[in-house]
């Protein structure tokens, strides 16, 4: 006989389960701290800041060198920084072409007329104010020894190859054959003349149909008197000018 105080089956125990979100509390009393930089980066900034310093150093100094200018834009700061990165005043470009020219009016036979050369050392100055020719060249000594011999100057101008045909216009006597003070015409090429042609004076006539000459720019260099012997049967490569 079963007691009717107790079941048969197995008493079970309850459970119940909440299920929710967990809720989570901030902090109220913390702060971010600032990235920290490395090292490279704090020398990064050190070097920039000091660049920076001195660049304001710099245009306060230039600030003050041209403070007394008139106001004309040419005293102001800006562009006095500008000048300074203008390629326009790069001295390198001004020196090759001045180096160019050197090249050019040293070479011999050439003639630009009585005048200066940036670069340029005319040589030495003979007497007479009447030689308008370049101061060094062949031309400059033929003019000079001419008129020291005969008492006249070269009207003309031009690079020495020309003398041949201005002697012509200007109705001067021009010739095949030398005499003692003429003035000798090598054509551009002829006898090492260069591609200006070359200029001398006759001092003495050879026996082996050759003269003897005095000329400025051919051995020892520009602006300088050297002697030498020509050839001269090569009319009109080589020829003579005298006086009417």
């Amino acid at each position: 006989m079963k007691d009717s105080h107790f079941s048969s089956e197995p008493r079970r125990a309850s459970h119940t389960t909440v299920l929710r979100d967990p809720i989570v509390i901030k902090p109220t009393n913390t702060r971010s701290s600032p990235p920290r930089h490395s090292q490279g980066q704090r020398i990064i900034i050190q070097i920039t800041v000091t660049s920076l310093f001195i660049m304001l150093l710099a245009v306060t100094l230039l600030a003050a060198t041209t403070s007394g200018q008139a106001e004309t834009g040419s005293g102001n700061v800006f562009n006095s920084v500008s000048h300074l990165f203008d390629s326009r005043n790069d001295n390198s470009t001004l020196l090759a072409q001045q180096a160019a020219t050197a090249t050019a009016v040293t070479q011999d036979g050439f003639d630009g007329g009585n005048q200066s050369y940036a670069g340029v050392n005319g040589g030495p100055v003979l007497d007479g104010t009447g030689n308008h020719f370049f101061q060094g060249q062949c031309t400059y000594w033929a003019a000079f020894r001419f008129h020291q011999i005969y008492k006249v100057w070269v009207p003309w101008l031009g690079n020495a190859w020309e003398w041949l045909g201005q002697a012509q216009r200007y109705g001067w006597k021009v010739s095949a054959q030398p005499t003692v003070g003429a003035i000798l015409v090598l054509q551009p090429d002829v006898q090492g003349a260069g591609a200006y042609g070359h200029v001398a004076i006759v001092e003495k006539i050879n026996t082996d149909h050759t003269v003897y000459i005095s000329q400025y720019n051919w051995q020892g260099g520009f602006g300088q008197l050297s002697n030498w012997n020509f050839s001269y049967p090569d009319y009109p490569r080589v020829a003579f000018i005298s006086l009417p």
